[in-house]
Formats: C-alpha cells, sequence, structure tokens
C-alpha cells in the first residue's frame, strides 16, 4: 500500500509507477472522495465517489465515468439506480423522488424517456 499525491489529493492505495492500479482511495482536502478500483490512474471497475455539497455515486466505472449499473443519491433526496453510460442516466432504471413519484424505465443521455 502506497500513500502519495495524486491529482490535487491524497492517494492510498494500491499503485504501479506512481500511478493508481488496483483498489485505493483518493481524498481532497474538501471532503470529496473515491474509493475503489482504479486501472492506470481512472476510476475503473466498482467504487464510490462522493461530493460532500451535492451526491453520492455508488457502482461501476469504466475509464473515469459512471458506465454500468449504479446508484446516484442526492442531497435533496432524490434517487436514480439503473444503468449508466459515460456518466449518464442511460438504458433501464428508476428514479425516486422526496415527493414520492417514481419514474420506471427506459433513459436516454439523462432523460426520462418512455
Amino acid at each position: 500500500m502506497e500513500t502519495f499525491n495524486y491529482r490535487n489529493a491524497t492517494y492510498e492505495g494500491e499503485a504501479l509507477d506512481g500511478v493508481p492500479n488496483g483498489k485505493g482511495r483518493l481524498l481532497w482536502d474538501t471532503g470529496v472522495f473515491y474509493e475503489g478500483e482504479f486501472r492506470d490512474g481512472a476510476y475503473h471497475g466498482k467504487g464510490v465517489y462522493f461530493v460532500s455539497d451535492y451526491a453520492l455515486y455508488e457502482g461501476e466505472w469504466e475509464m473515469g465515468a459512471f458506465t454500468g449499473k449504479g446508484k446516484l443519491t442526492f442531497l435533496n433526496g432524490e434517487i436514480y439506480e439503473g444503468d449508466f453510460v459515460n456518466g449518464k442516466l442511460h438504458g433501464n432504471g428508476k428514479a425516486f423522488f422526496p415527493s414520492g413519484e417514481t419514474l420506471c424505465g427506459k433513459w436516454q443521455n439523462g432523460n426520462f424517456i418512455e
């Protein structure tokens, strides 16, 4: 396990030639963090990304973007569970809103389509 500065954050975990590879955690002074799997310095595999004043994402990553199955929980209480492609809601999923409303079906480029 190594600890070093990487992309203006503190990295702790597995690395290859000074670049995150394997399991690890990036933590910024602002409280933002990513914890999970890395490949060649990018979030890749399964991981959790937390932005303290916005949202929490738990799920699959592909070379730095939400891609695959995941759950996005916003601080305002909205939740989306389902498919993502390149960081956008895309595929099958469900959105839950604090009002009790639910949208279930297909999403494309972040928009509910049916």
